[in-house]
């Protein structure tokens, strides 16, 4: 769907990440880990909360949640140690 189509483009724009497209990748992240497809939601969720650190300010409810839903995808994928420090 679009969503699908909303990551690329903003990534052809070649500009440093920028909130849009955090956001972009975290939901494009979050449609797959809801339809169960964890090992394709694990990076873009991964992305998201990587740039939430630079992007948004440590106590950004937004960024917080952004880095909860790596951690659940990873618990939910049985990565249970990779899950425990996120």
């Amino acid at each position: 769907g679009s969503m699908r189509a909303i990551v690329p483009a903003h990534e052809a724009k070649g500009r440093a990440m920028d909130v849009p497209h955090l956001q972009a990748v975290h939901n494009l992240g979050m449609v797959l880990n809801l339809s169960g497809r964890f090992a394709e939601a694990e990076p873009l969720l991964a992305r998201a909360a990587l740039a939430s650190r630079q992007l948004v300010a440590d106590d950004n409810p937004e960024g917080a949640m952004m880095r909860f839903n790596h951690g659940a995808c990873l618990a939910w994928s049985k990565r249970f140690a990779e899950a425990e420090p996120v």
